[in-house]
């Protein structure tokens, strides 16, 4: 655990391992993109949900623009399952996810607010063969400005700036 993980693109200098995640492997049948941002245009929060998952979004749009839906989010009202149902028929989501779509739309949606995040991001969300729906990989970013919500995330916060603060300081090998 304490050698360092080999150098790459992204990371010339490598870096000391200090955990490892372990996770189970996955008979997957189908693969899904599902996200809540805040559209700054719109000024309203977002929810994106495509059939095509485990590839950047960014090029699911540029080759499959039809098999994304979007649908904005009145926080007057809030979410509601029938908004996580039209998302999935939208969408065109295969039938084994329609039951449990609309709960797992709930909880990102749940999860944006009370963390005060600025994307919440599922991808890929996993049908595995067995018809579970499971987050195989996921993606939150949250808006430093509501960190004083949350206090718990303040010493994440202060680890994470303290690490970027050390890796700019280094000098190159």
């Amino acid at each position: 655990m304490a050698s360092p993980m080999p150098p790459n693109r992204q990371n010339p200098n490598g870096e000391p391992i200090s955990s490892l995640l372990v996770e189970e492997r996955l008979e997957i049948a189908h693969e899904a993109y599902c996200a809540l941002t805040i559209d700054r245009g719109a000024r309203k929060p977002v929810f994106i949900v495509s059939r095509y998952g485990g590839m950047d979004i960014e090029e699911v749009s540029e080759n499959h623009p039809e098999s994304i839906a979007r649908v904005y989010v009145d926080t007057a009202m809030g979410y509601s399952p029938f908004i996580g149902r039209e998302l999935a028929f939208a969408a065109g989501l295969d039938p084994g996810y329609r039951k449990q779509f609309p709960a797992i739309a709930g909880a990102l949606y749940n999860a944006f607010f009370a963390y005060g995040a600025k994307l919440v991001e599922i991808n890929p969300l996993a049908l595995t063969k067995d018809g579970r729906v499971i987050a195989s990989d996921a993606k939150v970013e949250l808006d430093d400005d509501a960190l004083f919500r949350n206090p718990e995330f303040a010493q994440w916060h202060a680890v994470l700036r303290s690490t970027k603060t050390k890796r700019s300081h280094r000098k190159p090998a």
